[in-house]
């Protein structure tokens, strides 16, 4: 995706050995591209098919535009630049394995906020239910019918 396709479609299309496709009238411009958006996305599925994401990374970095991958969660987890930003936190469980997950985007003071393990399930129902005014006698009533855990 370029944000501006008209302005790197060329570089794009000489970048693959694709030439061709600038000056393609079906290609020529963004409102051609999405007038003939099957036939488009097909040439470039067949394009992007004869690389590997490594070639393509490698490729891609000769062009003068934007770009990044969409990564898996995974794949962040070992990303040089995510690392260098400390995007990456460790998670730990208290009597459990830790593990790394991708921060919170949001920073405060340059610093991510702090990672804890998500809740088990029904973790929390019995202190929401006494904060929003339910008595004991009710909640056990809820637990016996099984309405919650």
């Amino acid at each position: 995706m370029f944000l501006e396709a008209d302005r790197y479609w060329a570089d794009f299309c000489r970048l693959i050995g694709r030439e061709e496709l600038a000056a393609d009238p079906r290609f020529v411009d963004m409102a051609a591209r999405r007038a003939n958006g099957a036939e488009c996305v097909a040439l470039l599925d067949e394009e992007f098919g004869r690389r590997t994401f490594a070639e393509w990374k490698e490729l891609l970095s000769g062009i003068d535009a934007p770009w990044a991958p969409v990564q898996s969660v995974i794949d962040l987890l070992d990303d040089p630049q995510v690392e260098a930003n400390g995007y990456i936190g460790d998670v730990v469980i208290e009597g459990g394995p830790a593990y790394r997950l991708p921060a919170v985007p949001v920073q405060f003071d340059g610093q991510p906020p702090d990672l804890r393990r998500a809740p088990e399930h029904g973790e929390h129902t019995e202190t929401i239910l006494t904060e929003l005014g339910y008595a004991w006698e009710d909640i056990v009533g809820l637990q016996e019918a099984g309405v919650i855990p």
